[in-house]
């Protein structure tokens, strides 16, 4: 006859034992953690960004133009002085370039792993800009280039702004002493020039830049100059120079973390 073994539960203390040993040996294998590590344990010795993904955003890119008054006007190629670089351009006082200028981080490209389809284009001049100055920017020459290639040929006129003040005003000026508020087309955020097949996109690492040419214009066969910052008959409103900025409307896509 088969002897049938005799198992017997262990004693409570005995697990209890095991138990220690095995969270001991667990513990042991956890980094220790310093006093600068608390409050960001979960992204301690690892990249947070989740590789293989990226978020899209309503996000333009945009850089500026600037042109003292009084100045000839410039052929500039924008979108390539990023922040932190001096805008030294077209007679104005040189600064040091911001987030309030630029989009840019590097010169011309999005860093990676950044990418972005331009669905509208519109430029955006400060309020007050004359209006003799306004029209002749109207007719200046625009072209958007992505990797070299254009893909819109226009001038200025037919980029509105999409935005900004609009004021109706009237009264009795002394000839020299007039004031005026401008806007680059009816401040609405419809009104900008759309792209077609939904946008131009632009690859991380792509260079990409707008080019405004005042040389090729409908209006001169030159660069025009800037009204002068003193009033007079024939110019009844102060110049102040041009600052717009170009706007690229769309989607950006940015790295999830």
């Amino acid at each position: 006859m088969r002897a049938i073994a005799n198992h017997q539960t262990p004693h409570k203390r005995t697990v209890r034992r095991a138990a220690v040993r095995i969270l001991a040996s667990m513990l042991a294998g956890l980094p220790e953690l310093q006093a600068s590590d608390l409050g960001r344990p979960h992204s301690r010795k690892r990249n947070p960004i989740m590789a293989g993904y990226l978020e899209g955003i309503t996000q333009a890119l945009y850089d500026v133009y600037a042109i003292a008054a009084n100045t000839a006007t410039i052929k500039l190629t924008l979108f390539a002085v990023p922040q932190g670089q001096n805008y030294t351009f077209g007679g104005v006082t040189t600064f040091t370039k911001t987030s309030a200028h630029t989009s840019m981080i590097q010169a011309g490209v999005l860093e990676a792993p950044k990418k972005h389809i331009v669905r509208a284009i519109s430029v955006f001049t400060e309020g007050n800009v004359v209006g003799n100055d306004l029209e002749r920017l109207n007719e200046t020459f625009f072209q958007f280039n992505v990797n070299g290639k254009s893909y819109q040929d226009t001038i200025i006129g037919r980029l509105p702004a999409g935005g900004g003040a609009f004021a109706s005003m009237m009264g009795t000026f002394v000839a020299t002493n007039g004031y005026s508020l401008t806007s680059n087309g009816w401040p609405s955020v419809n009104n900008t020039y759309s792209l077609a097949y939904g946008g131009v996109p632009i690859e991380q690492q792509q260079n990409f830049n707008a080019v405004i040419d005042p040389t090729i214009s409908g209006v001169s066969a030159a660069a025009f100059t800037t009204a002068g910052a003193v009033a007079a008959p024939g110019t009844p409103i102060a110049g102040t120079g041009i600052f717009a900025h170009v706007f690229f409307d769309g989607i950006l896509f940015r790295a999830v973390q």
